[in-house]
């Protein structure tokens, strides 16, 4: 009777031994799984929870730094049934650069997928942000700044020779900042001028962006694409005093 109470107990620690390797590896892909499932997003007029998680404030400030678009294609059949799904008027006065909240689908680490459809509707999980709230402000910010500095980036990336030479010119006074002024160290601050300068209407499609930095200005003239974006680069200089 002994025996068969040891063999018992030795073949119940052996099962578990041998088992618990492909336990925690369900367990793992049940994780897996479990995280990125649209059914655990809850969203509310200021915060998105993710599996329990809250971000809010700062800390969602800190994740929607990093969105990134990872395509332009909606399939707005997965929306079908989302029954709160509303295509409303978004006036300027409540975003005024709502031309660059394009359709597509963004990324954010932590949080996952946040669809705007054409409609200017931004959809997280199967909920849609309800417009004018703080969250839907605050992801309508990240999301428009997000596509001007990326159209900024690749109309300085398209520069031609012509154009380099030309706003690099010693008329142009680049050697206030640099002794040797190259594209390289100039285009960094005509960048910074486009994404955090001050901006002027000059005529049709052609638009004036100024910023101070280290006691000079610079300023940038750019052209317009129909979506609002940058273009191209049309000139730029340092301001003579």
């Amino acid at each position: 009777m002994k025996k068969r109470i040891l063999f018992f107990a030795l073949s119940l620690v052996m099962f578990f031994n041998f088992s618990s390797p492909l336990i925690h590896a369900l367990d793992i892909e049940y994780s897996s799984e479990h995280s990125y499932s649209d059914n655990n997003v809850i969203v509310d007029d200021s915060s998105i929870e993710v599996d329990g998680y809250v971000y809010k404030d700062e800390e969602l400030d800190s994740v929607l730094e990093n969105i990134e678009l990872i395509s332009n294609n909606v399939d707005y059949s997965e929306f079908d049934s989302i029954s709160n799904l509303e295509y409303a008027t978004i006036t300027p006065r409540v975003a005024p650069d709502i031309l660059l909240l394009l359709p597509g689908i963004y990324y954010v680490v932590g949080i996952g997928k946040i669809v705007v459809t054409a409609a200017k509707t931004i959809i997280i999980g199967s909920t849609v942000v309800s417009v004018g709230t703080i969250l839907w402000k605050k992801i309508t910010s990240f999301i428009v700044k997000y596509n001007w500095n990326k159209s900024v980036d690749n109309a300085i990336i398209k520069c031609n020779c012509n154009k380099k030479g030309h706003i690099l010119k010693q008329k142009d006074d680049w050697n206030e900042f640099f002794k040797k002024p190259s594209w390289s160290n100039v285009s960094p601050l005509i960048a910074k001028a486009l994404k955090e300068g001050s901006e002027k209407h000059e005529k049709s499609n052609v638009y004036l962006r100024t910023i101070y930095y280290k006691g000079e200005q610079i300023s940038v003239r750019f052209i317009k694409d129909s979506k609002g974006l940058v273009q191209a680069l049309s000139t730029a200089w340092v301001v003579r005093k």
